[in-house]
């Protein structure tokens, strides 16, 4: 249903949790990557579980992800003391997305 839904609407960015109701998020990432014109739309993972089978796990989902074409891996409660961090990954991930549009208006 979510991959559905990307082919049918335009996206600057993706931030998706790993826990979804009926897919799975590496299956949601492989199919909006899938896409050629998907490829350049940032990504972003992200785990608000600290159960201890999480924490064990991150480090591999981190790298699944990525293979699979995440931009970023966020684990929130890292973030809980520094909200401002969340907000400059995000513009990290954003920065093509914005150079690339400012360079097409000058065209």
């Amino acid at each position: 249903a979510l991959a559905a839904a990307i082919k049918r609407l335009p996206f600057d960015l993706i931030i998706c949790g790993i826990h979804l109701e009926n897919e799975s998020m590496f299956d949601f990432l492989r199919a909006v990557k899938s896409e050629e014109r998907n490829q350049k739309i940032p990504f972003i993972c992200f785990r608000c579980s600290d159960s201890n089978f999480a924490k064990v796990s991150d480090s591999q989902i981190e790298k699944s992800s990525r293979v699979l074409g995440a931009t970023d891996y966020i684990v929130m409660s890292e973030l809980d003391n520094d909200p401002a961090s969340l907000l400059l990954r995000i513009e990290r991930a954003l920065k093509p997305v914005v150079a690339k549009r400012r360079g097409s208006k000058s065209v």
